[in-house]
């Protein structure tokens, strides 16, 4: 013969008046009363009312509350980033772009003359949130950076939703002229290469033409501009040279003539 122990039903623990029973509520959530989210703990009807703690989250930078992480949209970040590159070189137009399709979390950036391709990667790469991992053909999360948005506010945790920059320099003729002139005054070899090419009908293009392609520079010669040496490491022809003194030199208050 089998007994069976009758199943006793024991009422559930008293909390204190005013408490509800509720659980942990999701993160980012915010109580709305000042009974929510509670629990008690066993020990009678005196038994004492615990609050979960409440945290609050905002993605987006014009949320409320107190943010942990302030996060920015692509475009948003766009934004931000033509903001700080106009701030640092006042005098150059940049045009910042966000990428579309696969490409929408790239930012694309470009300007005429101007600072140097590496003055203005130093800035823009600031803004990166993930770096591409050609091991596993898949973007890292990069942390998230303390940034001081302006000068009267205290800084704060971003995250900028930017998976990379393209940078893309452009050449005015003037700028391309102003250099090829200095580069020949500094480089007897090279203005004896270009002693039949007029100058002042220069622009970039024609840098890469078959004209420019072979004039072939001495291996045996360097070369400097503006009194400093530049690397002819792949620098065969003329062209090539020139092209190379341009990416070197900051054209913000470069003298075109």
């Amino acid at each position: 013969m089998v007994c069976v122990a009758p199943l006793i039903l024991l009422p559930p623990l008293p909390c204190r008046k005013g408490a509800q029973r509720k659980t942990n509520p999701p993160y980012g959530l915010q109580a709305s009363g000042p009974d929510d989210f509670c629990r008690c703990d066993p020990g009678g009807p005196l038994a004492s009312a615990k609050r979960w703690p409440v945290q609050t989250q905002t993605s987006t930078h014009n949320g409320k509350g107190s943010p942990m992480t302030v996060s920015y949209s692509t475009k948003e970040t766009a934004a931000i980033m033509r903001k700080t590159l106009r701030a640092s070189w006042p005098g150059v137009k940049f045009s910042v772009r966000q990428g579309r399709g696969t490409g929408s979390a790239w930012i694309g950036v470009s300007w005429t003359d101007g600072p140097r391709e590496s003055e203005v990667k130093a800035v823009v790469d600031g803004f990166r949130s993930a770096s591409f991992n050609g091991m596993t053909d898949s973007y890292d999360t990069l942390p998230d950076r303390l940034v001081a948005i302006s000068t009267d506010q205290l800084p704060e945790m971003v995250r900028y939703g930017c998976d990379g920059v393209n940078v893309e320099r452009h050449y005015s003729p003037a700028a391309v002229q102003t250099v090829t002139r200095e580069l020949l005054a500094d480089n007897d070899h090279l203005a004896e290469l270009l002693a039949a090419v007029d100058v002042t009908t220069l622009d970039y293009n024609r840098l890469h033409s078959g004209q420019f392609c072979l004039l072939a520079l001495p291996e045996d010669r360097g070369l400097t501009h503006r009194g400093e040496h530049i690397s002819t490491y792949r620098i065969n022809d003329a062209g090539t040279a020139i092209a190379a003194a341009l990416r070197l030199t900051d054209l913000t208050t470069h003298t075109t003539a």
